[in-house]
């Protein structure tokens, strides 16, 4: 957010004439484009707003300034509602005001920032389930170095304070104690901002107690992170909790409601503090990510979930972990994972992995039953229509041609007592879903398991089952690689994001008891609370009183992983897998986390347009002399735009770098008490300038073989183009952006007449394919083209995140209601006079803020009645 207000003049004086600009030219659109208009900024509460005040709220200057505020808005005649005051930390309020207000607002002087206020990504598990599953031993915590923390240097986090902003916690639950806030409980802090019923655009209603029964999400979060409960230990089992329920049964939440969280955990004087949540697509600006960072600065550890977006690209980071105080965790794929399984009962029980049944239904318990193929008298087991007799047995079918409604039902009515469903592709088991409630337990498993049991009953003849509510550990197919889900960086100003990588694939941990208990669940909400205990346990073994040399211990001893024979990007791992025990115990840190964003527009700054050196010093607080060897490791580079530059659903993997050297001596001594500087020159000499690639790797610090500490890395990310170059706008083949009629949602060309009442109001159609820093809209008229004539709006306020694929309306709209403003003033509103205009929306993308891609739509005909 810009913390300043630059008026019409200004710009004018800045850009001189729209000839000056940079042009898109629109797609052309046909009639049968439509658009549901009425969507408008997706994701984003109407008329709610959360202003920022200057100055400190502790401080008298600080709270005139919030006042002056509200009385400058009652002498402008503007009704508000104030929905809640931040006072500890941030001078700020979450008001409730007509969005027409908003440039008006962002233009007072004691404004410092104004945002939008947005809802979160869903974050919720399931459903309630009678099944109990079983206290297992966490399997990632071997391979990251947890139980090595927990056996030989004993720490487990105790007195250390964590908070948590999720969807509440079932502390009754053993894990957790079984009590909230008396004497000895673990849970000693924690709050409920909203309620059970909490919809995201209904009232909140707050309560003392954040307990969670219907969501989950937040007990699977927190059982990672410090679950207790005989074999089944999290990151940090004996940490303090703090529980801030900022979403409800549904798990969806606010930025003003994370604020509030925040605010809270920050009183309560927490050390630690997890977000497995967070707005998709954010900036580092953005609200909850400008609180996270001013309470980041005070000492406390912020860890954040980048986002599940991964089929959407690049630039994707959730909000508030894209910002520079917070850690942002990715998901990773870890070598084993507990699932649910059913035996073949062949010589020797062959355990065959599969999904879970439907929750309604009681536990299994389908011992030494035949598995048969549901078949019909053509031969093939989709099993959609009349099938084999299968009384008594349970039937095996071939997912697809039918719903498994169908499939359920024929099989039921054939007399079977289980469906078993096997994939019609490679990979996993799929999901099953039904239209009403199926008598019979159904699961499914692979497509490679179906055809080794139809294999086995073309042998054997007969093959039997047991199906009980077991878990065993299987094989991952896919070890130490990046969750396909996991959202990728860099963040929306090119700095590196994620930070680091945790297990958050099929992760085992606590559910409310109503639902069982115990279960998996995958995301990167898993894998942040992974981090934020091995935080824990940092600040419980001394390792520094900076939050930078804290993230330095987290980032810089991380294990980079591999794929191909290249490093994974560092958009995707971050700077790899934790690895808590090397942090644990490295004497040698970073003062800073490196970040180098965009090599072609900062090229003046690093003086030279084909080479950086940049220097890193290296600190050693131990007693025993360190020494390295160092060098470059490259990581694939990706895209997410194809040669139409069109956003792909998947990464494009190239060989697009420059070439990285290590300068200074690759033998790098670091004697005890002491810092060194290691130099690494970035030299872009020959690299086309016209691609869209994201470059990284990392400077490897290898022990050599007289020191034992452990190896250490830097992670370096930029960007292989100038950002004017960047893809922002999808290709003229998509018709977008358009100019539309609001009550119709149909793209216009030519000439079109509006009257500006009863729906008839121009409405423009636009899809981001890349986060925008600001997207400011002016009109001309059409005998003048080429000069601004007024504002329609300046946004101050509005950055925006890209359009994800995954989203139910992936395009944004915005409806002009034939209102502007002159000069500086946008206070003072009028209507446009009767005539031709074009509306001019420049968009401003990251660093060229006064060199934006401009959007003229076709000609308005004003034609307002007298």
């Amino acid at each position: 957010m810009l913390t300043k207000w630059v008026g019409l003049a200004s710009l004018v004086a800045v850009l001189g004439t729209l000839a000056r600009l940079s042009p898109y030219v629109a797609g052309q659109a046909t009639t049968s484009d439509t658009w549901d208009t009425s969507e408008g900024l997706i994701n984003v509460l109407p008329d709610t707003f959360i202003v920022n005040f200057e100055g400190d709220p502790t401080t008298a200057q600080g709270q005139k300034n919030a006042a002056d505020f509200f009385a400058q808005l009652r002498s402008l005649g503007i009704s508000y509602t104030i929905g809640f005051n931040y006072t500890a930390i941030m001078n700020a309020a979450s008001i409730t005001v007509e969005d027409k207000y908003a440039d008006a607002m962002t233009s007072l002087s004691m404004t410092q920032h104004l945002w939008l206020v947005q809802l979160n990504s869903e974050v919720k598990l399931g459903s309630d389930s009678v099944r109990a599953l079983p206290a297992l031993a966490p399997l990632e915590h071997e391979i990251t170095g947890v139980k090595k923390v927990h056996d030989t240097l004993k720490y487990t986090g105790k007195g250390i304070k964590v908070g948590i902003l999720d969807s509440g916690l079932d502390y009754t639950h053993p894990a957790f104690g079984g009590c909230f806030k008396t004497s000895g409980c673990r849970v000693q802090y924690g709050y409920d901002f909203v309620g059970d019923s909490y919809t995201g655009s209904n009232a909140p209603v707050p309560d003392n107690d954040p307990m969670d029964q219907c969501n989950g999400h937040g007990t699977h979060v927190a059982g990672t992170l410090a679950g207790n409960d005989g074999n089944f230990r999290g990151v940090a089992p004996d940490a303090t909790l703090g529980i801030y329920r900022v979403s409800g049964c549904n798990g969806l939440t606010t930025s003003a409601l994370i604020l509030q969280g925040l605010e809270r955990a920050y009183k309560d004087g927490m050390q630690v503090i997890n977000l497995s949540l967070g707005i998709s697509g954010g900036w580092g600006s953005w609200a909850e990510a400008e609180m996270a960072n001013l309470i980041a600065k005070k000492g406390i550890v912020i860890v954040g979930a980048a986002g599940n977006d991964g089929d959407s690209g690049m630039f994707g980071m959730n909000s508030p972990a894209v910002a520079p105080g917070v850690v942002a965790v990715s998901a990773m794929e870890m070598p084993k994972f507990y699932s649910l399984y059913f035996n073949l009962t062949l010589e020797e029980n062959v355990p065959i992995r599969r999904s879970d049944h439907q929750a309604y239904l009681p536990q299994l318990s389908i011992l030494g039953k035949q598995l048969r193929p549901a078949t019909n008298a053509n031969g093939d087991d989709f099993g959609c229509g009349s099938v084999v007799d299968l009384v008594g047995t349970v039937g095996l079918v071939k997912r697809g041609s039918c719903s498994f409604t169908t499939k359920a039902l024929n099989l039921i009515k054939a007399g079977a007592i289980g469906m078993v469903v096997y994939n019609d592709v490679a990979g996993e088991p799929g999901v099953l879903s039904f239209e009403q409630e199926i008598s019979i337990p159904a699961f499914s498993i692979s497509q490679a398991d179906g055809k080794y049991i139809l294999d086995e009953i073309v042998k054997r003849g007969v093959v039997r089952v047991r199906i009980k509510n077991d878990l065993l550990p299987f094989n991952n197919t896919k070890p130490y690689t990046a969750a396909s889900f996991t959202s990728m960086g860099p963040n929306p100003e090119g700095r590196i994001k994620p930070d680091i990588s945790a297990p958050g694939v099929n992760v085992y941990s606590c559910l409310p008891k109503k639902m069982g208990s115990y279960g998996t669940a995958s995301g990167s909400s898993m894998a942040s609370p992974y981090v934020a205990g091995v935080a824990a346990l940092l600040i419980q073994a001394g390792k520094s009183t900076t939050i930078e040399k804290y993230y330095s211990a987290l980032i810089h001893t991380a294990t980079p992983q591999m794929i191909s024979g290249s490093y994974i990007s560092v958009a995707q791992q971050g700077a790899g897998l934790v690895n808590a025990y090397s942090a644990a115990t490295s004497d040698v840190v970073f003062p800073k986390r490196f970040l180098l964003g965009d090599f072609w527009d900062n090229a003046e700054l690093y003086g030279t347009s084909d080479a950086y050196t940049f220097s890193e010093a290296l600190s050693n607080t131990g007693k025993a002399t360190a020494a390295y060897t160092a060098s470059f490791g490259y990581a694939q580079s990706l895209t997410s735009f194809d040669s139409n530059k069109q956003l792909t659903a998947t990464p494009i993997v190239g060989n697009v770098r420059p070439k990285v050297t290590v300068t200074s001596s690759a033998s790098v001594t670091v004697n005890s008490g002491a810092s060194t500087t290691v130099k690494v020159k970035l030299d872009h000499t020959g690299l086309a300038n016209n691609t869209f690639f994201v470059y990284s790797g990392y400077v490897l610090f290898k022990p050599a073989s007289s020191y034992t500490g452990p190896a250490l890395s830097i992670p370096l990310a930029g960007m292989a183009y100038e950002s004017y170059q960047a893809p922002v706008l999808p290709p003229v083949s998509t018709g977008l952006p358009c100019l539309t009629r609001y009550s119709e949602g149909r793209c216009l060309s030519g000439t079109n007449t509006f009257t500006f009442k009863d729906g008839d109001f121009p409405t423009i159609v636009f899809r981001l394919q890349l986060p925008l820093y600001r997207l400011r809209m002016r009109v001309a008229f059409a005998d003048t083209p080429a000069k601004v004539h007024a504002s329609v709006s300046e946004n101050h306020y509005l950055q925006l995140a890209k359009n994800r694929r995954n989203q139910k309306v992936n395009y944004y709209t915005y409806r002009w209601d034939g209102s502007v403003f002159y000069s500086d003033d946008p206070t003072k509103v009028s209507p446009i006079p009767n005539g031709k205009s074009y509306v001019l929306i420049l968009m401003f993308y990251i660093t060229n803020s006064w060199n934006p891609f401009v959007y003229t739509t076709s000609t308005i005909t004003v034609n307002r009645a007298s």
